[in-house]
């Protein structure tokens, strides 16, 4: 952390037993590929590099519970990381992702911002994220969401602030669960409102 280091020498996935890997506030502009052979780690943290990308090989940490990739410059991720299933905690903000993968099998988030990015649209598929609790979506350029997160057991607090969303379509939406906090807009004293939701009888 705070090394400014510009690369990781290869050498370091021979650390094959290691657990929790702390990579943050450097100047990383790439990974190794060589990090799916890290394959006992459940901490993996990121934080303000200049990453664009992401390897395919990161799919191979099956055992990842905690990602931080954020602060960074992504625009998009591996196709296969949805398929991370261990993962409780994701935080994606502060990148410029446009799309996330549209096979999402994130059975055990339960933490998952994605705020300050660029995203348009969200897949069918994150009705799939069952034990979700806390979603961040502010500061995108979503216009519509997916009926199917309507579906979501056990989300309570959801961050909209910052879209284009029609909050008429949003009032229309049959949601299943009491959502405790749904931040569509902030009002004068930058507190959260619900403008056009009605909570499900």
């Amino acid at each position: 952390v705070y090394n400014n280091f510009p690369s990781l020498p290869d050498s370091f996935t021979n650390l094959t037993a290691l657990q929790s890997l702390s990579i943050s506030y450097n100047k990383l502009t790439r990974l190794p590929d060589q990090i799916g052979k890290l394959k006992e780690l459940t901490d993996l943290y990121m934080t303000g590099n200049q990453l664009t990308a992401l390897p395919d090989s990161i799919c191979n940490l099956k055992k990842l519970v905690i990602f931080y990739p954020r602060i960074n410059s992504l625009t998009s991720l591996p196709e296969c990381l949805g398929s991370l299933s261990l993962l409780t905690t994701l935080w994606l903000q502060y990148n410029q992702l446009t799309v996330l993968p549209s096979q999402l099998a994130f059975t055990s988030l339960i933490y998952w911002d994605a705020s300050y990015n660029r995203l348009q649209t969200l897949p069918d598929s994150i009705s799939n994220c069952k034990a979700l609790v806390q979603l961040n979506l502010q500061a995108n350029r979503l216009t519509s969401l997916p009926l199917s997160m309507a579906t979501l057991p056990r989300l309570v607090d959801l961050n909209l602030n910052g879209n284009c969303l029609d909050c008429a379509a949003l009032s229309q939406m049959a949601f299943t669960n009491y959502i405790k906090s749904m931040c569509v807009q902030k009002d004068q004293n930058n507190s959260c409102v619900k403008k056009g939701y009605v909570a499900p009888n």
